[in-house]
């Protein structure tokens, strides 16, 4: 199985994504970890059409195996954008600090619907200040979705639970011993 960490936008989410994936790696899961293109070059643009097209041709190339999506800030967006146009489900969702403060209602509304068609198991993480990710806004997002809710003690939109995010998806990796 490969677990795909999808972060947020700005380069400050350069160290959580290696962070991240360094805790999933010592743990001998497999990690993929999306570095944006305009992390490096400024000039690139960044669209979520064009990531999502590149991703799906990343998952391809992991034909076979189960995925699982975690995903924070507009990773998040790119994660459902990715459940919508690709033909295989991810085997959980796990996402952090949704933008829901800038989403349209058509988004709200596209997004809502992906959530509610997807049948297997989401975990939503949010700081309990973050400004970006209200949580009335979340609540709307996530009406009628049937998901775990895990709220953190932070007043910001940075989400470097490696350890937390780690406990979250062995539950899900079949290459994980279980406790008996």
């Amino acid at each position: 199985m490969i677990h795909v960490y999808l972060p947020g936008y700005s380069t400050k989410n350069l160290e959580e994504a290696e962070s991240i994936s360094k805790v999933i790696s010592k743990a001998k899961l497999q990690v993929y970890a999306r570095k944006w293109d305009h992390w490096f070059d400024e000039t690139l643009p960044f669209g979520l059409e064009r990531e999502r097209d590149l991703l799906i041709k990343v998952l391809q190339n992991f034909k076979g195996q189960g995925y699982g999506l975690i995903a924070k800030s507009v990773g998040s967006l790119l994660a459902l954008e990715v459940m919508q146009a690709y033909g295989r489900a991810p085997k959980y969702l796990l996402v952090m600090g949704i933008p829901t403060k800038d989403m349209s209602a058509i988004e709200f509304a596209t997004y809502n619907q992906v959530l509610k068609s997807y049948a297997g198991p989401i975990t939503f993480i949010r700081n309990s200040a973050d400004e970006v990710c209200p949580k009335d806004a979340a609540d709307k997002l996530f009406e009628g979705v049937t998901y775990t809710y895990k709220e953190q003690p932070a007043e910001d939109h940075r989400y470097n639970y490696p350890d937390l995010i780690l406990e979250i998806i062995k539950q899900y990796d079949t290459a994980t011993e279980q406790p008996v």
